[in-house]
């Protein structure tokens, strides 16, 4: 049996990676896929073995919050919004909460540093135990607001799941309980050497800045997370409940998710365009305002390519679904992929493995190649070895090859191979995007990176980088509007 679940409470990529390694080892679990960003969980299981509230029980056990989908709801594609936004707004909270201690705090650790006047009960170099004790009265509160970082890291500490609260709590902890040992001798041996150890030995504010940051990190990454969970409400609400396909010389109603490639979908004026595909019949407009951003609707005819939540404005069309291709990244190298995908295949997708598949239309034809992200290459040195190594087990590539590949720093090698395209990821589009600087930082790349986002030129090579929907492991994005990439592909 296969069941849905809704997770709350993730954090990061190793919040998900732990509940799915938890729940794959449960007895009668054969295989469980947990989505960071959609906040639920797949598991197919033996329901003779185990039920749908042993599996529950398992994932708050680590400190997450789980349900069981209801299917109704997501038949009615209900907003998934709500709880972004609830997130943002708590988070919101305890951030503007623990800036009100965090500014004294550093006040009066650094006050003395710059001159400040500072309450001679407070001088270090006088009452070395008050100094401290007020940096304790000041911290402590903010650990208490953020005490959601502890019950989260030490709990999944202890299920030996760590994760990035678990990494926060420890700093926090350690910096904070230093402290309160130094500011113990400093009350006990009131002495010159106190002095000294008063100024340098305690770090209250240290785990009052560590969490006060973090949670500014998290509540930035939970208002990114509802507005692109908006948009993508949005792009959503233009496919139909409904759709119909001609199978066998019959038309049926299926849901869009049951859509299969090849079907021939029928596109009556108005309607929303529920899947990638290649028009077959018919002539009509085609508005991808909500796509492209083009204020005018396009021409489109028989074997013209058309983009899902397109919405038709002219006539009957009749189009054929078309394949979606896939190639590894980075994130799934740390993951059961062997088992992940099967799944990927049964639901159309097509998974280009350092191969490559072609594409006909018009008595022409594209290649299209993949290759795996150099992660999952077990042999060889470092990153641009390895991917030459995957480059090596393609054909020669064609007039116009099109290459899919994750990581765009490895341009040099990509233009090696020789494809005329080359679409890429990976950079999450710098993170944090400075006005006239750029890029701050991407994975692979370190600061001010040169591959982000937008398009490269090397040799007679081209690069497409997306900026993409999700973010790294750092969970903050600035100026750097995610985005789906739509590229269109002219003859000469």
């Amino acid at each position: 049996m296969e069941k849905k679940f809704n997770i709350t409470g993730m954090t990061c990529a190793a919040c998900s990676a732990g509940i799915q390694k938890t729940v794959g080892k449960l007895k009668g679990v054969e295989h469980a896929e947990v989505s960071l960003m959609g906040e639920c969980m797949t598991v197919e299981y033996d329901e003779s073995v185990i039920g749908a509230d042993d599996i529950v029980a398992a994932v708050v056990s680590l400190g997450y919050g789980a349900s069981l989908a209801d299917g109704q709801e997501q038949a009615k594609r209900e907003p998934k919004t709500a709880p972004f936004a609830d997130d943002a707004h708590r988070l919101k909270v305890r951030f503007f909460a623990s800036l009100c201690f965090l500014v004294p705090l550093l006040y009066c650790t650094m006050a003395h540093m710059f001159g400040a006047p500072l309450p001679r009960v407070f001088d270090p170099s006088v009452y070395p135990a008050n100094f401290g004790m007020v940096q304790l009265l000041l911290a402590s509160p903010i650990l208490a607001i953020n005490f959601a970082f502890f019950r989260s890291g030490i709990r999944a500490a202890v299920k030996r799941v760590p994760n990035m609260d678990t990494l926060v709590s420890l700093g926090a902890l350690v910096a904070y309980g230093y402290s309160i040992v130094t500011l113990f001798l400093l009350s006990v041996w009131e002495t010159a050497a106190a002095h000294e150890r008063a100024m340098s030995d305690l770090f209250f504010e240290s785990a009052a800045m560590v969490l006060t940051l973090v949670t500014l990190g998290k509540w930035l990454e939970a208002r990114s997370k509802r507005k692109t969970g908006e948009e993508v409400e949005k792009l959503l609400g233009l496919v139909p409940a409904s759709v119909t396909v001609v199978r066998d010389g019959v038309q049926v109603s299926v849901p869009p998710d049951r859509v299969a490639i090849g079907d021939i979908v029928l596109v009556r004026q108005g309607d929303s365009i529920p899947v990638d595909g290649v028009v077959v019949e018919g002539e009509s407009f085609v508005d991808k305002s909500a796509i492209t951003g083009e204020s005018l609707p396009v021409e489109v005819c028989v074997g013209d390519f058309v983009t899902s939540a397109s919405i038709n404005r002219g006539n009957f069309l009749k189009v054929r679904a078309e394949k979606v291709y896939y190639v590894t990244g980075n994130h799934e190298s740390r993951l059961d992929f062997d088992s992940i995908a099967p799944r990927l295949s049964e639901a159309g997708a097509v998974l280009l493995r350092s191969e490559a598949t072609y594409i006909e239309r018009d008595g022409e034809r594209i290649m299209l190649a993949g290759i795996d992200d150099p992660a999952f290459v077990r042999t060889g040195g470092d990153a641009l070895e390895r991917a030459g190594q995957e480059l090596a087990q393609l054909p020669e590539p064609e007039e116009f090859t099109v290459l899919l590949a994750h990581r765009p720093d490895l341009i040099a090698t990509y233009a090696w191979y020789g494809p005329a395209l080359v679409l890429s990821g990976h950079a999450h589009g710098g993170q944090v995007r400075l006005p006239l600087i750029g890029a701050l930082y991407a994975p692979g790349q370190g600061f001010f990176p040169d591959y982000t986002a937008g398009l490269y030129e090397v040799g007679d090579t081209q690069m497409i980088v997306s900026r993409g929907l999700g973010n790294s492991l750092i969970p903050l994005r600035f100026n750097n509007r995610p985005e789906l990439v739509l590229a269109v592909l002219r003859g000469a």
